[in-house]
């Protein structure tokens, strides 16, 4: 049939005319065959081996290309041809073309049919100008299957005809940058030829990056000052032009604020709960070298990536200071009362940031034990379960929420003892 001919003459491997009006073993010359379709390059005659040609190669045509001698009286030419046939040109699937805000690991689908029902291989071309020559990167089935996932024939290693071929980058793309890609599929069980490409390869555009976050908090505020937490929290907005979301961070936090100096805590590229475009990120708590409540001002930073794997841009320098401990309380005594039902505890104080202060007694010299939690700007202290025969020893500190304590002031020991009563000036009759 004309059109089993024209669709397979490209596939044809070995090509006979044999005349059946009497005339086998006439020459068959085709010069007007090849001056009309361009295709043929062999004139050797009745035989023409490994010919190549297309869909424009018909059988109508070979018949009226036959030399007139024997045109008159011609009244059948048959045709024997092996065939095996390349697939057919994929189909490009995803991205679509001109797509953007891509993925920078985009996955890339392809699919094409064999006409004998060969198991396919794929290969995919990646290339940044339309010319297919620039920075150009081939995944190649037939060489590696890191990347290609979907395989269903030959032990997960090949495609059946019609089976969506998929890659899958395994190193990033830029952002922000056009690409164009095409494909080709091989049946190795058959003619184990690489089918024809498309025409004009597909682009797409990848996504582009995420801005600066702004408004950087610690401790939920904008550069504090007198920070007591050790393991502060940091959040920021995230923003993304494409309007994508954020599921990575990087925090740096440093002595310097041009980061420089010594590097207290680099969370590196770390996941997140996913972040929306204009919203403040969960927080995230310092896990650096220990910080100390000791006044030093710190400076930090933080960037996202956006869930399309794009890094963004790093935040403005931003600041927190540590707070001190509070200052020693001073003048701390124990005095005993005449009755000694109890001792009181004084002190002064100095310190102005505390959240209170705690004393603490030490009983015939034994290790110090928490005898009392006060309010700031406390300065005594009554100790009432004090029992005759015993000495005691207090010291006393103010202290920060945490508690960090500032250091502590001692008071002298008393020896509270068992009284003695002495009789003086009594006239015994």
């Amino acid at each position: 049939a004309d059109n089993t001919i024209s669709d397979h003459m490209n596939a044809i491997t070995n090509l006979t005319f044999r005349l059946t009006d009497g005339h086998e073993g006439r020459t068959i010359w085709l010069d007007d065959l090849k001056s009309t379709s361009g295709y043929l390059t062999d004139k050797t005659g009745s035989t023409i081996t490994s010919a190549t040609g297309n869909q424009y190669m018909q059988y109508r045509a070979i018949m009226t290309s036959l030399d007139e001698a024997v045109s008159a009286t011609l009244s059948a030419v048959t045709i024997d041809y092996v065939i095996n046939v390349a697939p057919n040109t994929p189909t490009l699937d995803a991205p679509t073309d001109t797509a953007t805000n891509q993925s920078l690991l985009p996955v890339l689908k392809t699919t094409t049919t064999d006409f004998d029902g060969d198991y396919l291989r794929y290969k995919i071309e990646l290339c940044e100008d339309v010319g297919m020559s620039v920075s150009c990167q081939t995944f190649d089935q037939t060489s590696s299957q890191t990347g290609w996932s979907g395989q269903n024939s030959q032990t997960s290693t090949a495609y059946t005809s019609g089976t969506q071929g998929t890659y899958t980058l395994q190193t990033p793309l830029a952002a922000n940058d056009t690409y164009y890609w095409r494909s080709y599929a091989i049946d190795p069980g058959g003619i184990n030829t690489w089918s024809s490409t498309q025409g004009t390869p597909y682009s797409f555009t990848t996504t582009t990056a995420p801005t600066a976050p702004t408004t950087p908090y610690a401790e939920g505020a904008t550069n504090p000052t007198g920070v007591l937490d050790l393991t502060p929290e940091f959040s920021a907005v995230h923003n993304d032009a494409d309007g994508d979301s954020a599921n990575y961070y990087q925090i740096e936090v440093n002595t310097a604020n041009d980061f420089t100096g010594t590097v207290m805590w680099d969370s590196t590229k770390t996941s997140m709960t996913t972040t929306a475009d204009g919203v403040r990120s969960p927080d995230i708590s310092y896990a650096g070298t220990s910080l100390a409540l000791d006044g030093t001002t710190y400076y930090w930073r933080i960037k996202f990536w956006d869930t399309l794997g794009a890094e963004g841009v790093v935040s403005a320098t931003a600041n927190f200071v540590m707070n001190t401990p509070p200052t020693l309380a001073s003048g701390c005594v124990v005095q005993e009362i005449k009755d000694d039902s109890y001792l009181l505890v004084i002190w002064t104080d100095t310190a102005d940031n505390e959240n209170g202060y705690e004393v603490q007694s030490s009983v015939d010299g034994a290790t110090f034990s928490t005898l009392q939690d006060l309010a700031a700007d406390s300065t005594s202290h009554t100790d009432s379960t004090v029992t005759p025969g015993h000495t005691y020893r207090y010291r006393i500190a103010p202290y920060l929420t945490g508690p960090t304590y500032g250091d502590w002031c001692y008071t002298d020991t008393l020896s509270l003892s068992t009284g003695n009563f002495t009789f003086e000036n009594i006239k015994f009759e």
